[in-house]
């Protein structure tokens, strides 16, 4: 009587210790999934990133367009950034350059976030495999070098060669948006603009932004009305 009685609680323990055990994968595959679909849908990491820039490359519309310069936050992997500027507070493995005229900073194969708007860059922050200023290597030996600004900086121009990835863009300006090769020529004068699934190149000079890549999306909301997408 008593062996069974034992018997019968260490199979109550034994149901409750795999009820547990389920408990536990059943969250721990769960919270992957969550991981899994974050990533992918901001852009990060995996192959979804990838895929997506094949498939804007492939079937995007090409866009060409002079626009005022909006507010942006980016973030990625960028092959190439020339940034033209005066100021001394871009800090390359903690050395800071103090010279009164422009300087060209080339960074290759930058890893970081860029934060900027019309005036100013906010945020330069990340590490490259090589920096030149003026055309002169900081420091050939290292692998990557850290960057980073200490306080915001103004710059005459700026470029981001081939690679930036913008999920969207959204703000009011005015400028000349040419789209599929000439197909449709837009001048927008304080309308709403919206990009999204942008792919190319964006430079930055003589306070306007030209983009020129693909985009898998366009809508102008003002008298300039117009929509395309793919």
């Amino acid at each position: 009587m008593f062996n069974h009685q034992e018997e019968k609680v260490g199979l109550e323990h034994h149901s409750h210790h795999k009820k547990h055990h389920v408990l536990l994968i059943c969250f721990a595959v769960f919270f992957l999934i969550v991981i899994f679909l974050f990533y992918t849908s901001n852009g990060f990491g995996f192959t979804g990133n990838t895929v997506k820039k094949e498939v804007v490359e492939e079937t995007g519309v090409l866009i060409d367009a002079s626009l005022e310069i909006p507010d942006l936050k980016l973030k990625g992997e960028f092959s190439n950034i020339v940034i033209k500027t005066k100021a001394s507070n871009i800090l390359v493995e903690g050395e800071s350059f103090d010279t009164k005229r422009e300087m060209v900073f080339v960074l290759k194969n930058f890893n970081g976030k860029i934060y900027l708007n019309e005036s100013k860059i906010n945020l330069l922050s990340g590490k490259a495999e090589n920096v030149l200023v003026n055309d002169v290597s900081v420091s050939p030996s290292k692998d990557s070098l850290r960057i980073k600004n200490d306080e915001d900086f103004s710059y005459s121009s700026l470029e981001i060669e081939n690679g930036l990835e913008i999920n969207k863009i959204e703000y009011e300006t005015s400028g000349k948006i040419n789209v599929d090769n000439g197909k449709y020529l837009i001048d927008v004068n304080n309308e709403n603009v919206i990009l999204e699934n942008f792919f190319g190149v964006l430079k930055i000079q003589d306070n306007k932004a030209f983009f020129n890549g693909n985009i898998l999306s366009l809508d102008v909301e003002g008298d300039s009305k117009f929509s395309i997408s793919v």
